[in-house]
């Protein structure tokens, strides 16, 4: 995938990141919930992160691996992400 494909879903996923419901369980590592509270995924915003979400999955290929030095993010992720530098 070419870097302005790149940029556009991932302004795409930055911009669904407020619809997603994270309960932290320490300082790095949280639960994406839905809206009764049950477990949808888990994933960390630790070095590498990871999410158990299939698009965090999905875009992982071994080509993007190869190509980037850190793994795509996912919603989940930039959403654990926001809400750790505004403070929950």
């Amino acid at each position: 995938m070419d870097s302005g494909k790149e940029t556009i879903f991932k302004d795409r996923r930055m911009a669904r990141a407020n619809t997603v419901n994270i309960q932290f369980v320490n300082p790095t590592d949280f639960n994406v919930v839905d809206e009764e509270g049950s477990l949808k995924y888990v994933g960390t915003v630790k070095k590498p992160v990871n999410c158990t979400c299939h698009s965090f999955i999905n875009l992982n290929t071994e080509q993007y691996e190869k190509a980037h030095p850190e793994p795509a993010k996912c919603k989940h992720i930039y959403r654990a992400e926001e809400l750790l530098t505004v403070g929950r």
